[in-house]
């Protein structure tokens, strides 16, 4: 048993008796093979949720936890990647309308500019828009959350300063075309991905720290 399973084990048992399902549910998705990230809510019958399940199985055989615990974790797991699935089309949604609203263009002739293999600066350079009036459009919503994040307590001020100037550059690469942000596939050039369906922040925030 390697220390990942270990710790995986005794948190989850913990948890479970305790009725702490929720807590459980992140640290543990992809425990038995040392994976510590949330299996991506995107995806069906994802690998990870398989290894969950058949961990979940061996915690039931070895009595560390019931059968209708075991189910309540699963159940869930399966309320959080529906909540991640909500919560990224709602920002899906914001950064297209951030876009066209600021780029002055549809969503057709956007997505038309992106097939073409345009980037978002290219596209911003033909609409007479200056990459720092975009970034900093889609800096906004992203900076009200530090701020929220400062006020809650979660971070200081100098944590926030110190994120924000992150995803700023990040989001400077991501216009210019320049890589692809943690968590994402292989965009390249593309950046914001076909539709900005997957590109921008792919994952449940890797945004943490890319998007905040």
């Amino acid at each position: 048993m390697n220390r990942f399973q270990r710790i995986a084990r005794t948190s989850l048992a913990s948890a479970a008796l305790a009725g702490g399902a929720l807590v459980a549910v992140p640290a543990i998705a992809g425990a038995q093979d040392g994976d510590t990230s949330t299996p991506d809510a995107s995806s069906e019958a994802a690998p990870e949720t398989t290894r969950w399940q058949a961990f979940l199985d061996t915690l039931v055989d070895e009595g560390v936890i019931t059968e209708a615990q075991a189910d309540t974790l699963t159940e869930r797991l399966q309320e959080r990647r529906e909540e991640a699935r909500e919560a990224r089309a709602d920002r899906h949604a914001e950064r297209l309308a951030i876009l066209t609203e600021t780029l002055g263009i549809d969503e057709e002739a956007l997505e038309a500019a992106r097939e073409d293999g345009q980037t978002l600066a290219e596209i911003a350079e033909a609409q007479g828009v200056s990459v720092d009036t975009l970034v900093d459009a889609l800096m906004e919503p992203k900076l009200e959350h530090l701020d929220e994040r400062v006020e809650a307590g979660d971070l200081t001020e100098d944590e926030a300063a110190e994120r924000a100037a992150e995803i700023e550059e990040r989001l400077t690469a991501r216009v210019n075309g320049e890589g692809g942000e943690r968590g994402e596939r292989g965009e390249g050039r593309r950046g914001f991905g076909r539709g900005f369906g997957r590109g921008f922040g792919g994952g449940a925030e890797a945004e943490d720290t890319v998007a905040a």
